[in-house]
């Protein structure tokens, strides 16, 4: 267990936000990244960097596709998306996981953008988590199968 201020919160069941440069063994993408807007941004312990995130040249054509390898199997709670960058704005996104045992991806789920929606919220059915953001603002989507929510990779 974990103890904060007074409350008692069970290690299996806490949060934890696995972008990061010390929990990510590596991120790739073939694109490339408009200057200021690179890959690296989106593990970045810099909080800046963080939140101007990737942005490939404008030039390159969708899809683009973005792998994070973890260094360790990953149990996938949920995920956000905040997929507008300045002005440009993916609408659209494909989740797949690797477990590590084969080098095959599986698509965990997918999702399409409204207008006024500003990212995407992916998470377990049943497990909808409402504490942590503001999720009005987001479009929702279900894992399609909790078999592949253990990850050694996302793309």
């Amino acid at each position: 267990e974990l103890k904060v201020g007074a409350i008692l919160i069970p290690i299996e069941k806490m949060l934890v936000d696995f972008c990061n440069s010390g929990l990510v063994h590596s991120i790739m993408t073939e694109s490339v990244s408009s200057e200021g807007y690179e890959l690296i941004n989106l593990i970045s312990s810099d909080i800046f960097l963080k939140r101007k995130g990737f942005l490939a040249e404008r030039f390159v054509k969708p899809p683009i596709e973005i792998t994070i390898v973890f260094n360790c199997v990953v149990d996938i709670n949920h995920i956000v998306i905040l997929s507008s960058v300045g002005s440009q704005k993916s609408n659209g996104i494909e989740l797949s996981t690797q477990n590590g045992e084969s080098l095959i991806f599986h698509t965990i789920s997918s999702g399409l953008l409204q207008n006024s929606e500003e990212g995407f919220l992916f998470y377990k059915k049943n497990c909808f988590m409402t504490s942590f953001y503001n999720y009005s603002s987001l479009s929702s989507h279900t894992f399609y199968s909790w078999k592949f929510l253990k990850a050694k990779a996302i793309k």
